[in-house]
């Protein structure tokens, strides 16, 4: 909070709230992104989902 607060004191700038939808975005990311690390350490390869709806059972 403080880096943005003199971020904004020093170049006279107006602060843009991103929202929720851009932090569970780069959340996702910032996830997906370790899991695959997680698994490259296993000798294990990520695979997406086709259609992530259908339920197995």
């Amino acid at each position: 909070m403080a880096r943005i607060f003199y971020r904004l004191w020093t170049s006279g700038d107006r602060y843009t709230d991103p929202g929720i939808d851009a932090y569970e975005q780069q959340y996702r990311e910032r996830t997906l992104k370790n899991l695959k690390k997680k698994a490259q350490a296993f000798g294990l390869e990520l695979i997406p989902i086709s259609t992530p709806n259908e339920c197995v059972s």
